[in-house]
């Protein structure tokens, strides 16, 4: 999962070769390495989130809390061209959802923020004494209990309980993977039928697994952005795969994905940012 390079484009590939160098993008690895008592502001997946004394805890409009799933602290990160340079950005899901916030009732719906939440804090503070200290929940068990009103459900998560993971970052090429919606426009008219080799040449040496910040994502079922109008022109923000050294697992196997539009991310606006997650 840690190896990146740049796969060699092989034979089978040589006709369409042009457009998949065309498809090249830059991107940002993500190593994940078990850890203790990290610093709220650091980069990382589970344990306490950053969030200044001012800030709201980020609940559902049910009232659940939702739970850190990853933050990104770029002053820890490679210049990745789009990115910010600085802040945190910081994923949330619902523990108590049985989809573990995924909305399936329409592709629109992947963006509407209520069992998920992605926020962004511009400007980092790394003095402890102005930060939230205290979580509004605690997990027992395979289950989780609110605070305040002694509420306790079953939790469905991705990490193993009470994991927590720093992440180290390396930047990388990609091109684009196998089930991105756009893998027909390098094809040309060509189809699987017409050109058997050639696709499965594709899918055995372009896939790209792992954790990341931008490039292309993979999918273990079919782009949610394929057939979505909606979707349409979002790019992937931030990928957390399965990962059985560290306690990650989307199902059985699968993987976490948020998605965003580059004049968003330009904006820094991530109200609109669209989650998704699919398994074998």
């Amino acid at each position: 999962m840690d190896s990146r390079a740049l796969p060699v484009i092989p034979p089978e590939l040589a006709p369409f070769a042009e457009k998949i160098r065309a498809t090249l993008k830059d991107a940002v690895n993500i190593k994940l390495h078990p850890a203790k008592n990290l610093q709220p502001w650091q980069s990382k997946v589970g344990g306490t989130p950053y969030l200044p004394k001012s800030a709201e805890y980020p609940r559902s409009s049910a009232g659940s809390a939702l739970l850190l799933l990853a933050q990104i602290n770029f002053a820890e990160t490679p210049r990745l061209s789009g990115y910010p340079d600085k802040g945190i950005l910081q994923f949330f899901i619902d523990p108590t959802d049985d989809m573990m916030g995924l909305n399936l009732n329409s592709n629109a719906s992947t963006t509407e923020q209520d069992l998920f939440r992605v926020q962004y804090f511009p400007d980092v503070t790394e003095d402890a004494s102005q930060l939230q200290t205290e979580l509004p929940f605690r997990i027992e068990g395979e289950n989780i209990v609110d605070v305040a009103s002694g509420k306790e459900s079953q939790m469905y998560w991705p990490l193993e309980r009470n994991v927590e993971l720093a992440m180290e970052f390396q930047p990388f090429q990609q091109y684009m993977t196998p089930n991105d919606y756009r893998r027909e426009e390098i094809f040309g008219g060509e189809t699987y039928d017409t050109r058997p080799e050639a696709y499965e040449a594709f899918d055995e040496h372009l896939r790209s697994n792992g954790h990341q910040i931008g490039g292309y994502p993979v999918f273990t079922q079919e782009d949610p952005r394929t057939g979505s109008s909606d979707l349409r022109g979002y790019e992937l923000l931030f990928q957390l795969d399965s990962d059985g050294t560290n306690g990650i697992m989307w199902g059985d196997m699968g993987v976490g994905n948020f998605f965003i539009r580059p004049e968003d991310l330009e904006k820094r606006d991530f109200s609109k940012v669209a989650y998704n997650w699919d398994c074998c």
